[in-house]
Formats: C-alpha cells, structure tokens, sequence
C-alpha cells in the first residue's frame, strides 16, 4: 500500500510546490512509482512545473463529478518516467471536500509507492482536505520569523486533526544569508520555535528552480538537489545524514 505524504505551508513563497516535485522526481530516483496531487484549487502550479500544463484537460474534480474515469485525471511527467500528476481544479468552487478526497486516495494507493499531495498555503479546509488521509504531513518553512510563527499554527491545526507523525522542512536554506538573520542564533532555535522534528534542510539553489527537468538529469551534480535526495531517503526510512549547505 502506498504511503500518502502531504505537503503543508503556514504562508505562501516558501517553495513548497517546487520541493514536492524535486521529493517526486528523487523517489522515482530510488525506483518508486510516484503520483503527485495538486490540491491548491484555483491556485495550481504543479502541471506548469512538470511541463503538463499544455496536456492539461481533466483535473480530480471531474472524477469526483463523475465527468470521467480515474485514468484520464492521471499524466505522466515526460521528462521524469514514473512520476505521475493529478491536477488542481482552476475553479475555486471545485473544492473536493476531505471525505471525498480520502476516498478516492484510498481507491489508488495501490497503484502507487508514494502519494504526495500538494496543500495549499495556510490552515483552511482546502488544507484539511489535503491532510486528511495523510500518512505523514511535512511542514514546509524558511529560515525567517514570519515563516516559523506560521508553523506554530500549522502544527496546532495538524494536531487538532488527529496528525501527529508530522516533520519540518526547513527550505531555501542559505547558511550565508542566515548568518545574518537576527531572529535566530541557530537553526536549533527555529526548531524549538515550531515544535516540530526536523526531518530535513534543503539549500537555496536557483538552478534547481530554474530547470526541474534539467535537474533530474543530475540528481547529485545540484546542492538543492541532493539535500532533497537525502529529506526523501529519511522519508523512505533511511538513517541518513543531513546535508546543510
């Protein structure tokens, strides 16, 4: 049975749909079958990022409407094979309410090792339907004062919904730009702030941002990239070292 993983944000910019590509893209690395849900209605990005975008026609609302079969809201990532993306409605008004949402993660974990649903930002219902049925929610924050307190507030709401196998992923890291952050003296005290174990660190590389595709050509040849290599083999329950850059 494949393990539902839910991405999560207190605000917006920190990342978080990139990093959920990048988890997606490492774990069909590692010979997993991925599928990634975009979860942000009205606000997707996930098919832009995989370059599906142009193929777009059904996203998971036209299955819970009975529009069509589960195998069409289904596309491959043609530069990563085994990476697969169910699409975000582009109508707010499509919200697929939470029980709906596990019922259909329900009916399709089998076909996949890794499900990763990508929230979107804040703690609304568009959340809650997008960590319901979560095995494991990753909160998603940069190294700054207004990311962190967000967290807080993201970790009393998981907790309110009965998760409690949540980590904290500290993204956009620049060990030079955080030597001058006067809000915390080490990331030990970002972490004490949110609450919530750290699972993983990954730097602030902008050619990582700037190719996805080309990144999956060299998993290891980018800093970002094999900082999210090691965050998705602790995922996977590796006892591997962290890699702050």
């Amino acid at each position: 049975m494949g393990k539902i993983v839910a991405l999560v944000s207190g605000k917006g910019g920190t990342g978080k749909s990139t990093l959920c590509v990048t988890l997606g893209m490492v774990l069909v690395r590692k010979g997993y079958r991925v599928l990634l849900i975009d979860c942000d209605c009205g606000m997707r990005a996930l098919d832009i990022l995989m370059e599906i975008d142009r193929n777009l026609v059904f996203d998971i609302s036209d299955v819970i409407k009975g529009n069509c079969t589960e195998e069409k809201i289904i596309y491959p990532c043609e530069f990563c094979e085994g990476l697969f993306l169910i699409s975000a409605p582009q109508n707010p008004d499509d919200l697929v309410c939470k029980e709906d949402m596990k019922h259909f993660t329900d009916s399709i974990r089998n076909q996949f090792d890794y499900i990763l649903l990508d929230a979107p930002s804040g703690i609304g219902k568009a959340m809650e339907s997008a960590v319901y049925n979560a095995d494991i929610c990753l909160v998603v924050a940069n190294a700054e004062a207004v990311s962190v307190r967000c967290c807080v507030s993201v970790r009393r709401k998981l907790y309110d919904l009965d998760k409690n196998n949540i980590r904290l992923i500290i993204n956009k890291f620049s060990k030079k730009e955080f030597r001058k952050n006067p809000d915390y003296p080490d990331l030990d005290s970002i972490i004490d702030e949110t609450g919530i174990q750290l699972i993983g660190i990954i730097a602030d590389d902008k050619k990582t941002i700037r190719s996805l595709r080309s990144a999956m050509q060299s998993v290891r040849g980018v800093s970002a990239m094999e900082c999210v290599r090691r965050t998705a083999c602790r995922i996977d329950g590796e006892n591997i070292p962290l890699l702050i850059c």
